[in-house]
């Protein structure tokens, strides 16, 4: 077909018989099968982009059987069903990405003198 995304050209003509089989049976059934460009979706350009490249490369490590996702030149495309599953996920890093200050000998040098100052943890000097 062109690409190779680690399949044989038997494995994505028949991934693409599947993926026409579930629109038309969607059209049927009179589901919406329509295409969201991340021009148009509410989950904004980027976050939109960037959930079809994860989700295309998540479906080429055989982590989900349907990435409802595709990408025709720059325009980055996602299925109404997988774009309400991006919509369900939680937006920004799930961990932090600065780690904790580590304590230093100063810090008890600090709380020591707070102590002694009546002061206590977080007040202004």
């Amino acid at each position: 077909m062109g690409h190779d995304m680690g399949r044989d050209d038997g494995g994505m003509a028949q991934e693409l018989v599947r993926y026409f089989a579930r629109l038309v049976a969607a059209e049927l059934r009179g589901a919406d099968v329509s295409l969201v460009s991340g021009a148009t979706s509410p989950l904004g350009a980027r976050r939109h982009n960037a959930a079809v490249r994860r989700r295309i490369a998540e479906h080429a490590a055989g982590e989900l059987p349907i990435s409802g996702a595709s990408k025709v030149g720059k325009t980055h495309y996602l299925t109404q069903e997988a774009l309400a599953e991006e919509l369900g996920r939680p937006s920004g890093p799930s961990v932090s990405k600065t780690k904790p200050r580590e304590p230093s000998p100063d810090d008890d040098e600090q709380a020591a003198y707070n102590a002694v100052m009546g002061r206590y943890p977080g007040a202004k000097q």
